[in-house]
């Protein structure tokens, strides 16, 4: 009836406009469909109904980030023989994607960078979302440009800026529970290279030491207990 397709549409619309993904209007029907975005448990593109298709990119196309961050996700990761409405088009969801990163929505620019750097082969462009997402919070951004910052460090013309860079994006990704974080963050404070290049700081208080000993076996302690 045109009663129950409007209150589905003021569900829809409500749920999209939340500001957190785990408000509780985001598990109440009908709006569960579009419940979790980027990772997270939820409905994949080929249970999309038409009418659910068409309500979120009106919501899209009107300025909803996070509608816009939805359509990027599915037409990201459809099945090229799905029978739902939405299809696998990658430029079209690198466009919504794009969109949703442009608006803040720091899973949506993650998941750019990881398409823009590995299937598009667009180091920098990769590189600018998966800052601007590491920046936001994103675990995964930060352990990615913790790596970025590590590997650099292996080369001869390595300044210690890119051994501190390393450590502040894999501390800020291990403090968010990131088991691999955790780990190459332990690794990294117990190696030779931290130490020389924290020695006048460890000289100065031997407490610093310990105390950055005492992390690192923490860290990997954690790391090897979560598998």
């Amino acid at each position: 009836s045109g009663s129950r397709v409007h209150q589905f549409h003021s569900a829809l619309t409500t749920a999209l406009h939340q500001d957190s993904l785990d408000d509780r209007a985001w598990i109440s029907d009908p709006t569960q469909v579009v419940h979790r975005l980027c990772g997270r448990p939820g409905v994949s593109a080929a249970n999309v109904s038409r009418e659910i298709y068409d309500s979120v990119k009106l919501e899209a196309e009107q300025g909803c980030v996070k509608a816009a961050s939805v359509l990027g996700f599915w037409h990201l990761t459809a099945s090229p023989s799905s029978p739902s409405p939405v299809l696998l088009d990658r430029p079209l969801a690198v466009s919504w994607l794009r969109r949703a990163a442009d608006g803040n929505d720091m899973h949506a620019a993650f998941a750019l960078a990881q398409h823009l750097e590995h299937v598009q082969s667009q180091p920098a462009e990769a590189h600018k979302y998966c800052m601007r997402a590491a920046e936001q919070g994103h675990a995964l951004a930060q352990l990615e440009i913790g790596r970025m910052f590590l590997n650099a460090t292996q080369e001869s013309s390595s300044s210690s800026e890119e051994l501190e860079a390393a450590q502040s994006w894999l501390r800020q990704a291990a403090e968010q529970g990131h088991i691999r974080a955790k780990h190459l963050l332990g690794a990294l404070l117990l190696s030779p290279q931290w130490f020389e290049t924290r020695a006048s700081h460890f000289h100065s208080c031997a407490h610093n030491k310990v105390g950055t000993l005492h992390t690192a076996v923490k860290l990997l302690q954690q790391a090897a207990a979560a598998g």
